[in-house]
């Protein structure tokens, strides 16, 4: 029998999610981990620690032949590579939300939670960094410039490891995406109040989410307070870094949502986002 596969887009609710799949489906076998998506231009993989190193797939072949769930930061294309005919879903965020989480939940990470991260620890230390100087940084692009297109297109010609995508390839990358969003079993934006029934219909058994993996409050060393990053720069950032992610939410919100009210949810989710931020960075 084919596996159920969830492509989790990171602070997407995803590990909520994939326990709640787990128990929906029965499933003894969960596969999590990750591909090479989210890296970018890293490959000194090696300098990681082996109980970590051994999450990470290079090629679609290295994932186990047959589990129940596959419910990890796999590329469609890694997973449909080994799961010819599964069945995949993959749930979007409000992209702004989604990316100011992964800053804070990346800044909340101490050294000697990173050690064992190796060479790739530099990368998120790149979060103890103004708001700001993270968006801008090329170094990090993969994990902050669109990341919920580059998952869903990944591996891609058009697509830079360590840059910003370009403007010019925006339109052929943005028509790709929502075709590989149509073609997905399932999809939806957490957003949606009835999405947890959405997903339960379609798999024809009870979902039970709770909630897991939440952004914890900051350590006193890196807080600062969020009100002072946000300026009118970073703000312009953060809408040049989720400019894409934005019109992939807003492809999936309004078939989703109630007639005309993909904006005032997207408004509001944004809004509750910043205000339980500020709360986190004041410890």
């Amino acid at each position: 029998m084919s596996p159920l596969i969830f492509n989790h887009i990171p602070k997407s609710a995803g590990t909520s999610l994939r326990q709640a799949l787990a128990q929906a489906i029965g499933a003894r076998e969960t596969v999590e981990g990750f591909d090479r998506s989210l890296f970018g231009g890293f490959d000194d993989f090696e300098s990681l620690a082996p109980i970590l190193r051994a999450t990470i797939v290079d090629t679609p072949e290295e994932l186990p032949p047959s589990p129940q769930l596959v419910a990890g930061h796999y590329a469609p294309k890694t997973t449909r590579a080994r799961y010819p005919g599964a069945r995949h879903i993959t749930i979007l965020r409000e992209a702004r939300s989604r990316l100011l989480s992964h800053w804070l939940f990346w800044r909340t990470h101490t050294d000697a939670e990173l050690r064992a991260w190796g060479r790739w620890a530099d990368h998120v230390h790149k979060s103890k960094n103004p708001l700001l100087a993270f968006l801008q940084d090329t170094m990090i692009a993969a994990q902050t410039d669109n990341v919920s297109l580059r998952m869903l297109l990944y591996p891609h010609p058009l697509i830079p490891d360590a840059d910003h995508i370009p403007v010019h390839v925006e339109d052929q990358l943005l028509a790709e995406a929502k075709a590989m969003i149509d073609s997905f079993d399932f999809a939806d934006v957490i957003e949606n109040p009835r999405f947890a029934q959405n997903l339960s219909d379609w798999l024809g058994s009870p979902l039970v989410m709770e909630r897991l993996n939440e952004t914890q409050p900051m350590p006193e060393q890196y807080r600062t307070p969020l009100v002072s990053e946000l300026t009118p720069a970073t703000m312009s950032a953060l809408a040049r870094r989720t400019r894409l992610d934005d019109e992939l939410w807003r492809y999936v919100a309004e078939r989703r949502l109630p007639p005309g009210e993909a904006e005032a949810f997207r408004e509001a989710s944004f809004a509750q986002a910043i205000a339980r931020h500020a709360l986190l960075m004041a410890g």
